[in-house]
């Protein structure tokens, strides 16, 4: 009897690490975006479905404060911009690995998490300044938002 308890508990541990790894990531991501409320800018984390402000999905365009930038082919698009104090930046990952947004410099520090294909991360600045950010996983991957 021990044995089959032993046996129904590790397959459900089991059936829990290969139905999980998109939640724990999630939840890790839902972690950094809490960080970065409480330093200086308002963070959200989500999937490309229910991606915010669709109204303005010109790539560098802050005309409606709301900037949608792309990571893909291991590159932020674009990799450098420039945004006004109260403007939110949207990277969104249309790549088939996953990626992070990560302040290396800047008056605030923040970080997306991994986002995986499809997921989005926002960033609204509320402190000018020059941030860098580069990706975690793939540090040669770089960009820059100056916020005036």
């Amino acid at each position: 009897m021990r044995k089959i308890a032993l046996s129904i508990a590790a397959m459900l541990a089991l059936a829990m690490m290969v139905a999980l790894p998109s939640a724990w990531a999630s939840s890790a991501s839902a972690g950094a975006a809490s960080a970065a409320d409480r330093a200086g800018g308002v963070a959200a984390v989500g999937t490309a479905v229910e991606r915010p402000h669709t109204a303005c999905l010109d790539r560098g365009d802050s005309s409606c404060g709301v900037i949608h930038a792309e990571i893909s082919n291991f590159a932020f698009h674009p990799p450098s911009l420039n945004v006004r104090v109260g403007d939110t930046v949207v990277w969104t990952n249309w790549d088939t690995v996953g990626h992070t947004a990560t302040v290396s410099s800047g008056p605030w520090r923040f970080d997306s998490g991994l986002l995986h294909h499809g997921e989005w991360y926002s960033y609204t600045f509320t402190t000018p300044g020059t941030y860098q950010y580069f990706c975690g996983p793939h540090p040669f991957m770089r960009g820059t938002v100056t916020v005036q």
